[in-house]
């Protein structure tokens, strides 16, 4: 019975493993950490998005919008209840906070733009292809680029 306690109250202390919340067939089961891909973003198509959440609370996002090639971008994520934030490695905040929710399996992640509902993407759980990570696709890295566009 303490066995089921003690991992009862280790799971619901783990705010990054369960954000809790959701609508509209999106629920709170699931968890953030692990890579994503975009799968939709509102009507824009042309966006290529993969997006790490470590355990740790880094993230790595790999994201081609408006360019041939992909940039690098890193920094710190952090949860509170289902709203998820994160600040770049250079000090900036992301565009705003994100209410997440998921699909009934967990493998789809919905983040909603706090303040402008029109600002939706999906992700889907997807390992960031080799090529990306290695540059092979004329990655650029942030600490090489001034004041670009960025996804989150």
């Amino acid at each position: 019975m303490f066995a089921v306690l003690v991992t009862a109250l280790a799971f619901s202390s783990c705010g990054k493993d369960n954000p809790g919340g959701g609508d509209g067939g999106w629920t709170g089961e699931g968890s953030v950490t692990g890579t994503w891909h975009l799968a939709g973003w509102n009507s824009l198509q042309a966006a290529d998005v993969y997006l790490s959440l470590e355990n740790d609370g880094t993230f790595d996002l790999y994201q081609r919008i408006y360019s041939p090639y992909y940039e690098h971008y890193d920094g710190t994520w952090h949860l509170d209840g289902n709203t998820l934030g994160g600040t770049y490695s250079d000090g900036t905040a992301w565009a705003g906070t994100y209410s997440v929710s998921f699909s009934g399996d967990g493998d789809r992640m919905q983040l909603v733009l706090n303040g402008d509902s029109s600002d939706t993407s999906v992700f889907t759980r997807s390992e960031i292809p080799d090529e990306i990570t290695s540059g092979d696709f004329g990655t650029r890295t942030s600490a090489g680029m001034a004041g670009g566009k960025r996804f989150l």
